[in-house]
């Protein structure tokens, strides 16, 4: 937290007159307490993504303390605390073993009174770094249906969040002249992905940027070049744009967003969804 302090601070003193800051942080919320979501907002940091694998059981078996203790109950009870002064989002990630319990999360918020107090997705757990065959990671079209179904489950329930992709005309920051990635020695990277294998960095804090082959190859990325014909003809190209850089230029194929496949559910919840509120108004 000191270190975000300090940041922030240096950031914010080199802004000009007519620039304002704001941030958002991606977090495992087991530090998330009050004391340190009152000293983000006082730092502009105004949203949070807390991460969860699953219930109870399955979360604390895969985000273990060193101790051997869950982290589960702790994240949750830092939720309850904190999610009136900080934006949160909850970020449910998903494979084939724990797809089946996934609704047992919209359990935990109904019983602890945070039921459309705080906003939750579903994210496809992938092997990124391809260092093996996952048989539980989900294909696109597999996890869309398990996606749709989740959101027509909690709507049902009275859960008025669905999670919808918006144009994604930036792609990533890793395509973005002014994004990078910092690792823990100073060194800088384009990609997340990419972060530890020093081959692939692109300067380092003390030195600043190299204008190296690395850099290059994501500034002169172009969506459409790598990809086929799918993306091209694809009626959700701004969704996605081709999908994760790092992705295509690896697999010289573009990743699909699962709204490829199930646009027309979400559109159809939508529409449910603003029925009922016009009828909670009459």
């Amino acid at each position: 937290l000191k270190t975000i302090e300090h940041l922030t601070n240096e950031f914010k003193n080199n802004l000009k007159d007519n620039m304002s800051y704001t941030s958002s942080i991606v977090t495992n919320g087991y530090n998330l307490t009050k004391k340190v979501a009152l000293k983000l907002k006082e730092l502009d940091i105004t949203r949070a993504q807390v991460t969860v694998d699953g219930p109870p059981d399955i979360h604390d078996k895969r985000r273990v303390l060193l101790n051997g203790q869950g982290s589960f109950e702790r994240i949750f009870e830092n939720i309850k605390n904190t999610h009136s002064i900080i934006t949160i989002s909850i970020r449910i990630n998903v494979d084939k073993t724990n797809i089946n319990r996934v609704d047992e999360i919209l359990d935990y918020l109904e019983n602890n009174g945070l039921k459309n107090k705080v906003s939750f997705y579903l994210a496809c757990v992938e092997d990124s770094a391809n260092s093996c065959t996952n048989p539980d990671c989900f294909e696109t079209k597999e996890f869309s249906i398990e996606e749709i179904g989740f959101y027509k489950r909690a709507l049902n329930r009275g859960f008025n969040s669905i999670y919808i992709p918006s144009s994604n005309i930036g792609i990533c920051g890793a395509v973005s002249n002014n994004s990078y990635v910092i690792d823990p020695k100073g060194d800088l990277y384009k990609c997340w992905n990419e972060i530890g294998r020093a081959e692939e960095k692109v300067g380092d804090v003390f030195n600043g940027v190299k204008y190296n082959e690395k850099m290059t190859k994501w500034l002169l990325y172009n969506p459409l070049s790598n990809t086929d014909s799918k993306c091209a003809n694809c009626t959700v190209l701004p969704v996605c744009f081709g999908g994760c850089p790092y992705i295509t230029m690896k697999e010289k194929e573009g990743q699909c967003s699962s709204i490829r496949y199930n646009a027309r559910h979400i559109i159809s919840l939508l529409s449910n969804l603003k029925k009922a509120d016009d009828l909670m108004k009459i």
